[in-house]
């Protein structure tokens, strides 16, 4: 057990040798000043120091852009993340300690053995790739490690490793993005899928919008939306007057394919 520690502190230690983000002060208490010199990472918001996700293998679907990671950890220091239980259901985050994240890094390291899982899904050809594949990755002293289902991970360690990622943030708030893209596309209505009819087309005018554009979209109209869409999911149909359609909110630095802010 002795050799596997000292094997994992020197893939650490490895790794910060290499070119990648200079440590700068740390945000917050320090009682491990082993860490700061050992762990760092790029700071940029947009930047993904961490993230545990279920990829899919139609990630151009519509409904994708709604994606937000099971729990990801930003460069800025914010964890967000979305509550064990579905696809729908509020997103909260919380800043924390540079301490935190390193605390959590050396924990992925030393007693999750991260680095000593792999990734099976590049191997894979796109039309080989199951629908659905939990993945992990991290992004510390400027290298990435990949980890997936298809590299063999043990029984419940995805599970372990999200809900280790979520207990960063021990006092978390809900997000709601005060902008972000909004997109549109026109459905044919069903009656067998769930539908809600949309209430704040005064506020943003949804049938209006052109089918697919993104469109940057401050203010309550858009957190109107994302409230809906966190409420009822992704594909829920959504009819504003005799127009039925599917709607996105992708906020920079929360949901997963989101552009940056323009």
């Amino acid at each position: 057990m002795r050799l596997r520690v000292w094997i994992a502190v020197l893939v650490l230690m490895a790794a910060g040798c290499q070119s990648g983000p200079q440590t700068r002060e740390p945000i917050g208490t320090v009682t491990r000043p082993d860490l700061v010199g050992l762990i760092d990472w790029e700071r940029s918001p947009l930047a993904v120091v961490f993230r545990a996700e279920v990829t899919a293998a139609d990630v151009d679907a519509f409904e994708r852009r709604n994606d937000v990671a099971d729990c990801t950890i930003y460069g800025d220091n914010r964890v967000v993340y979305t509550p064990p239980g579905g696809l729908s259901g509020p997103v909260v985050f919380q800043s924390v300690s540079d301490e935190a994240i390193r605390v959590f890094v050396e924990e992925l390291t030393l007693i999750y053995q991260f680095y000593n899982r792999s990734s099976g899904l590049d191997a894979l050809a796109p039309e080989n790739r199951p629908p659905f594949i939990e993945t992990l990755l991290l992004v510390v002293n400027g290298q990435a490690h990949r980890a997936d289902a298809l590299g063999a991970l043990p029984d419940g360690y995805y599970r372990d490793v999200t809900e280790r990622c979520r207990a960063v943030a021990d006092s978390p708030a809900e997000l709601i993005p005060a902008a972000g893209y909004v997109s549109v596309r026109p459905i044919t209505y069903n009656p067998e899928r769930p539908s809600v009819e949309w209430q704040h087309s005064d506020l943003l005018n949804l049938a209006a919008l052109n089918p697919d554009e993104r469109v940057w979209i401050n203010g309550e109209g858009a957190q109107e939306l994302w409230r809906l869409l966190r409420t009822y999911g992704s594909d829920v149909q959504i009819t504003q007057g005799e127009t039925t359609l599917q709607a996105a909110v992708e906020a920079p630095g929360v949901t997963r394919f989101s552009p940056p802010r323009p």
